[in-house]
Formats: C-alpha cells, sequence, structure tokens
C-alpha cells in the first residue's frame, strides 16, 4: 500500500526561521522547491513505498538539490506518514489521513526540521476568497487555471461565448483527472456568482460548484472537487484558442 507524501501539499512558500535547512537550501525553496513541492512528494512517496525513510530524502534531495540533512526532512514526513497514518492515508488525503497526520505531529515536524512553515488557516483563506467585483464579464474571452490534490490534477479551461442581461453562453473542459467537455453551456449571474448545469457532461468524480466571477481581478474563482477532495481555482485571462483541445 503506498503512502504518497503529497498529502503534505499544503506546505507554504515561505520559509520560517532557518533550521537544519538554510543557506542555499532556503533559497531553493524559495525559488523552486515549494512550487515542486507536491510533486516532489508524490513521486518519491511512490517510488519509495516499500523502502526506507533514507530513500524519500535521496529522492527529494536528487530532484531540487538540497542538502542531505535537509533532504532528511522531507524523508521525516515519509517516515512519520507511514509510521502512524499509513493505512488511513492510502485512499488519499481524507479527512481521516489529515487529522491522523495532525495528531501524530509529523507536519509540526517536518517545520521544526526544516524551518519551511506551513500556511496559517488566515493566509489560506484570504486566499480562497480574494475575490471583489460583480460587474459582468465581456464575450470572447477565456479563462484558465489548474489544481492539484494528492496524484489528481485538473485544468479547466472557460470561454465566454456571449453574455448579455444577466445570460450568457460558455463553454468549459476541463483535462487530467478526468474531461470534461461541456460546450454551448447556459448560464446566469447574479452579483459575483454564476449558475450553470454541467451533470450531463462532466464525470461523477469531478464536481464544479460555487463558481464566481471577480471583475476586479478580471478571472474566474471555481471551487473544484476531485474525488473528494476539494481546491480553489483561480482561472486567469488566457488567449482564447481557435478550438479548445482537451
Amino acid at each position: 500500500m503506498a503512502v504518497s507524501l503529497a498529502v503534505f501539499g499544503i506546505f507554504a512558500v515561505v520559509p520560517a526561521a532557518a533550521a537544519t535547512c538554510s543557506g542555499n537550501d532556503v533559497n531553493i525553496w524559495s525559488t523552486k522547491g515549494s512550487a515542486a513541492f507536491s510533486d516532489d512528494m508524490e513521486t518519491c512517496g511512490r517510488q519509495c513505498a516499500l523502502s526506507s525513510t533514507e530513500c524519500a530524502s535521496e529522492c527529494v534531495q536528487k530532484r531540487e538539490g538540497y542538502t542531505s540533512s535537509c533532504a532528511s526532512c522531507f524523508g521525516g514526513v515519509f517516515g512519520c506518514t507511514r509510521e502512524h497514518c499509513k493505512l488511513k492515508c492510502v485512499s488519499g488525503q481524507t479527512p481521516a489521513c489529515k487529522q491522523c497526520v495532525k495528531d501524530a505531529g509529523c507536519a509540526a515536524s517536518f517545520s521544526t526540521c526544516s524551518g519551511f512553515t506551513p500556511p496559517s488557516t488566515a493566509a489560506t483563506a484570504t486566499r480562497a476568497t480574494n475575490c471583489t467585483g460583480a460587474a459582468d464579464p465581456q464575450a470572447n474571452v477565456c479563462y484558465e487555471g489548474s489544481a492539484k490534490e494528492l496524484a489528481y490534477k485538473e485544468t479547466v479551461h472557460v470561454k465566454v461565448e456571449s453574455f448579455k442581461n444577466g445570460q450568457g453562453v460558455m463553454d468549459l473542459n476541463g483535462s487530467g483527472a478526468k474531461r470534461i467537455n461541456c460546450l454551448g453551456k447556459q448560464f446566469t449571474k447574479h452579483g459575483q456568482e454564476i449558475t450553470t448545469d454541467l451533470s450531463d457532461c462532466s464525470p461523477a468524480l469531478l464536481k464544479l460548484s460555487d463558481v464566481k466571477y471577480c471583475s476586479n481581478q478580471d478571472m474566474v474563482m471555481v471551487t473544484a472537487s476531485v474525488a473528494g477532495f476539494s481546491e480553489h481555482l483561480s482561472l486567469s485571462k488566457v488567449a482564447c484558442e481557435a478550438e479548445m483541445i482537451v
């Protein structure tokens, strides 16, 4: 039973006061390591599922270039999860898995070892709700964004085909965990909230809810649930392709 380290994809990009990781390690974390953290944890966790903590440490070190002492903090996450939460985390980032990881102190141990601090609840809430403005969207404009939970990644692409008097038509495609191909879907807009019915063109595994158009940021905010794991997607404006391909 493989335990994916991507359950710890909640870690922030900002390092705290240096601990085992310092100097060049902090630079790696700030410039690329934090962005690659989920992928590193997923890849190394699966690669070393039947091996040792040292295997996970060496894997992360090879991928990112941390010192061996700093990489050992990442290996410690793997060891802690496997020791205390293997059965609860084998199916992914379930509520039971998250609670087990928290209760076991795996995240706190990583912070103490590495000096890299998990985000606060307040910071997460701010990111999730940074949506202001209720002006109407323009037609023939496209938005795209991605979210990743564990091994599941979904990229969502929206094209506003038309909009007038609170009603419009859009194309919505998704690729990754599951394919979505919703074309010519009618929607209504009240304030920021966008309402549409995608039940006939989106898979049961993936659900999109709480769609907002944030006119001040000119982006679309979507709450996506992939296999039960929820994440907020910020869809930024992108160039519209001649044909949306997934």
